[in-house]
């Protein structure tokens, strides 16, 4: 396990981008997670929020989830959407599968089950376990 560890500290150290904005980017992004899993989900959105800015898709895709299953705030479909489509204008992959299903269950949008089926297809095709399930 330490072996592991140090595999990824020494990764992380030597993949690491020196471009000081993606980096805070980057803290932004892993902050807000670790905000979320506190249950501190105003200060976690801002800083989402502040990563889905600078281009980070993950955050996008956690704002999404935030509006999406109404964690601590009202749930709101049509920004859950909206951050979703975000994530996914960058590239985040399980954004695709959970634009789809808000599709497939007609969450803020009308059901529209061949569009669901093209998100989860195109969720899978990016390697997104979560996508494949979808699919069946």
């Amino acid at each position: 396990m330490k072996l592991l560890t140090a595999l990824v500290i020494l990764n992380i150290l030597l993949f690491a981008d020196v471009n000081s904005k993606e980096d805070n980017s980057n803290q932004n992004l892993q902050k807000g997670l670790e905000l979320l899993k506190e249950k501190k989900i105003k200060k976690a959105e801002k800083l989402l929020k502040k990563a889905c800015d600078k281009g980070i898709g993950e955050g996008c895709f956690h704002l999404g989830r935030i509006y999406d299953n109404g964690i601590v705030v009202k749930k709101d479909y049509t920004k859950a959407i909206a951050f979703y489509k975000e994530a996914i204008k960058k590239d985040y992959p399980k954004a695709y599968a959970s634009l789809g299903i808000m599709y497939s269950n007609g969450k803020g949008v009308k059901v529209d089950n061949k569009k669901a089926l093209e998100l989860f297809i195109q969720s899978c095709d990016k390697n997104s376990s979560f996508g494949c399930t979808n699919l069946g």
